[in-house]
C-alpha cells in the first residue's frame, strides 16, 4: 500500500498507461509505482511520464509488458524546485 499521492504506470496489459492517484492505494503485480528519488511535483511527473509513451518499450512478443529497466535508462530534464537546493 502507499503512503498518500501515487503515480502508477502499467507493467502488464495496460503498458505504459499512466495513472493518478490522490489517496493511498494497493499496487498490483500488473503495474508499478513511481517513487521520486528527488524532491518533485507529482502531478509534473504524472504528465510527463504521461506523454513519454512508455508503451513503445514493450519488446514482448504475446502479452504486451514494460520492463521497469528500460525506463530506468530514460534520461528526463526536471525543472528546479524551489525546496531544492541548487547544485
Amino acid at each position: 500500500m502507499t503512503n498518500g499521492t501515487t503515480i502508477i504506470v502499467g507493467r502488464k496489459g495496460s503498458i505504459g498507461e499512466v495513472k493518478y492517484s490522490d489517496v493511498p492505494c494497493w499496487i498490483i503485480d500488473t503495474a508499478y509505482y513511481v517513487k521520486p528519488l528527488v524532491e518533485t511535483d507529482l502531478k509534473f511527473l504524472y504528465n510527463l511520464l504521461d506523454i513519454l509513451n512508455l508503451e513503445k518499450l514493450d519488446k514482448s512478443s504475446a502479452i504486451p509488458g514494460l520492463n521497469r529497466d528500460d525506463v530506468y535508462k530514460l534520461l528526463i530534464a526536471l525543472p528546479p524546485s524551489p525546496n531544492r537546493a541548487a547544485s
